[in-house]
């Protein structure tokens, strides 16, 4: 009987945000996108570096071309797919398609609610500068915000 070899990604994974492990989360989160507010999600780049993203439905037409979908299951290989209304294209428009892992997630807001992932991604996210993490946090958290800790 062979025996696999488990990495350290996989190991850090296995107690981070998955598909699996918090179907119904991602759910709540794909709910308030499809209601058509304004959002914002903020992440850990590969560098260590913390990107955010002002995130809205996309035009009718994006959505529905086929150049826009991705050679790859996201959920496989653990992404949310968003659309980010600053990203700034090649030709000078705005908006395009972003991916973010879901491992290095830190935060996603929708109106008056927080979604909080530093806990539940603290093997992946904690190489990152906390001061700034929970500065952003505290930022995104004003008055009458419903704070979701996902653990």
């Amino acid at each position: 009987m062979a025996r696999y070899k488990i990495t350290e990604r996989q190991m850090k994974l296995r107690e981070s945000v998955t598909y699996e492990t918090h179907d119904q989360v991602l759910r709540e989160i794909q709910d308030l996108i499809n209601t058509g507010r304004w959002e914002s999600m903020g992440y850990i780049k590969l560098d260590g570096s913390i990107r955010l993203f002002n995130i809205h439905l996309p035009p009718k037409e994006v959505l529905t071309a086929v150049k826009n979908q991705p050679r790859y299951d996201p959920q496989m290989k653990n992404i949310k797919r968003i659309w980010d209304r600053n990203a700034i294209n090649r030709d000078g428009t705005r908006g395009g398609w972003r991916s973010a892992k879901l491992e290095r997630l830190i935060f996603f807001k929708a109106g008056n609610v927080l979604y909080d992932f530093t806990k539940a991604n603290w093997n992946v996210i904690s190489k990152a500068d906390q001061a700034t993490i929970q500065a952003l946090l505290r930022q995104r958290q004003g008055n009458n915000i419903n704070t979701i800790v996902v653990e």
